[in-house]
């Protein structure tokens, strides 16, 4: 089951969740469940993928990470049915 983790480079909340997100990753993976970062630019900067590419090996990111240049997933998500589970 995929479990989608919406990203920016600099947005604080999400910076903060990052070590947990990472973990939660790692421990799941075995048990069909895979984390996938969308990655949305807000900010011009955030759209250089080389930026993004040495944000995700520096934070030691390991799950697969897909850059949503258009915020099309983040418009998309508003519409979806949030699920959270512990």
């Amino acid at each position: 089951m995929p479990s989608l983790y919406f990203r920016t480079l600099r947005y604080f909340n999400r910076l903060r969740a990052q070590p947990y997100i990472c973990v939660w990753s790692h421990a799941c993976r075995n048990d069909w469940s895979v984390v996938i970062g969308v990655h949305t630019p807000e900010f011009s900067f955030e759209h250089a993928i080389d930026r993004v590419r040495r944000a995700t090996t520096e934070r030691k990111i390991h799950y697969p990470v897909v850059i949503d240049d258009d915020g099309v997933q983040r418009e998309a998500e508003a519409e979806w049915d949030h699920v959270h589970t512990p």
